[in-house]
């Protein structure tokens, strides 16, 4: 499904004394799906944009538009949407909340109405997608579990919604290395299986690297860039005047550029510098 950001603006508190622009002026186009990357330093107003982005924030002047339809239009199916458009927050675990996972994992499904056999059904995929065995999770408190696994089951509690789009706000935050790495993988296996659109809201210039496609930029509210992610990450210097970085390898392929070595500047992951230095080595060895 295709998500379209119009001249969106949004102010908390407008006409009193606490008046703040928490976003300005957005327009953003997300086809179908495609993986975006949203970066930016706190307070830029990235959680106020994807707060918009299935209507759990109304704005100030602008407008969203998911596969057509104005979010915010008289008539507009708003449970319909949220339903579509998933959002995990940052430390979703803290939202668990039932006595044990697969009844956690089964209430939106519940509140959607649907056959006790379709909850099921939903539940048991869902636990699955996230890399957890349900027998074996089913009947335990989410709070017996690790930082790592009570989160999967709380993005696994979006996923039994079958949304056509979702979005993740810091979904690595807080957890170990193991814990992280695990999260990333089920996001990229996520991903294959569904063929939904995801937009990842990270600091970890690295996760961005090696996920996504495409990335927007925030910076005290607005958007000042859009491309995909080497055409952004090419622009350091762009990036650094707002204060974020670029992925520790990419740096590095650029300082080895500036000291005249044959290789290419954008670079995302360690697989391509590798590919990138040999192919630099054999130029040098038959020169």
């Amino acid at each position: 499904m295709s998500i379209v950001v119009r001249n969106l603006t949004h102010i908390y508190m407008p006409g009193t004394p606490f008046e703040s622009i928490a976003i300005k002026d957005i327009n953003w186009e997300i086809a179908d799906g495609e993986f975006w990357g949203l970066i930016g330093h706190t307070g830029s107003g990235k959680s106020t944009l994807i707060q918009h982005l299935n209507g759990l924030l109304k704005p100030t002047s602008g407008e969203i538009i998911i596969d057509g339809e104005n979010l915010h239009a008289r008539g507009a199916r708003m449970k319909e949407i949220r339903q579509k458009v998933g959002l995990v927050f940052q430390y979703p675990e803290h939202q668990l909340f039932e006595e044990t996972v697969e009844r956690d994992v089964a209430f939106g499904p519940k509140n959607m109405g649907l056959p006790e056999d379709e909850v099921a059904k939903r539940v048991k995929e869902a636990i699955e997608l996230v890399g957890l065995p349900y027998d074996a999770v089913k009947d335990k408190s989410p709070f017996e579990l690790s930082g790592g696994q009570m989160r999967r089951v709380a993005i696994a509690g979006v996923l039994a919604m079958n949304p056509e789009v979702l979005i993740l706000d810091e979904p690595t935050a807080g957890l170990d290395p193991l814990g992280r790495d695990e999260i990333i993988e089920e996001i990229v296996a996520l991903r294959k299986k569904r063929n939904i659109t995801v937009i990842l809201v990270s600091h970890s210039m690295e996760d961005i690297a090696r996920l996504v496609d495409k990335i927007a930029v925030m910076h005290r509210g607005k958007m000042i860039k859009q491309g995909s992610s080497r055409e952004i990450f090419r622009d350091y210097r762009g990036l650094t005047s707002v204060g974020l970085g670029i992925p520790q390898i990419t740096e590095l392929m650029m300082k080895l550029r500036e000291k005249g070595k044959d290789v290419a500047c954008d670079i995302l992951t360690v697989e391509e510098a590798r590919t990138e230095i040999l192919k630099a080595i054999r130029r040098k060895g038959s020169a």
